[in-house]
């Protein structure tokens, strides 16, 4: 994380906030881009907030340009280039979108653009989960 100008926050929701507490030190003033991989589960309740912004929030450094990208990869989608390419969702700050972007675009897969960090909650999974049993209920 010290040297790179991506660093991937890529664990278990649940350990976010740790992971994070330690990598504040690296991260705060540099300007790095953070890609947060991570996906919370529909079952914690985040305020109206996505798990990225959450995850913006604890980190509490403004010079981190927070990107969420890769939520939903799919297995049998992993084939680099395949004619079947994945769509990766993206969303955040502008110039990480950008990179980020070009990393989906590296692999042969597509890349949808969907906003800032506040759209973050959409491309959760977790979040869509939740919000459909909320309409529909649990079965």
């Amino acid at each position: 994380a010290d040297k790179g100008d991506v660093v991937v926050l890529a664990v278990p929701f649940s350990a976010a906030m740790e992971v994070l507490a330690e990598l504040r030190p690296v991260l705060q003033g540099r300007g790095k881009i953070l890609l947060d991989i991570t996906n919370a589960e529909y079952s914690q309740e985040l305020e109206g907030m996505s798990g990225a912004e959450l995850n913006r929030a604890v980190l509490g450094d403004e010079s981190t340009k927070w990107v969420a990208a890769y939520k939903s990869v799919f297995a049998y989608k992993l084939r680099f280039g395949s004619e079947n390419a994945q769509v990766i969702d993206v969303c955040g700050d502008p110039e990480a979108r950008a990179v980020v972007c070009d990393m989906v675009r590296s692999h042969g897969w597509k890349s949808r653009v969907r906003g800032d960090l506040g759209e973050a909650a959409k491309i959760e999974p977790g979040r869509r989960v939740a919000e459909l049993r909320q309409m529909y209920g649990s079965s």
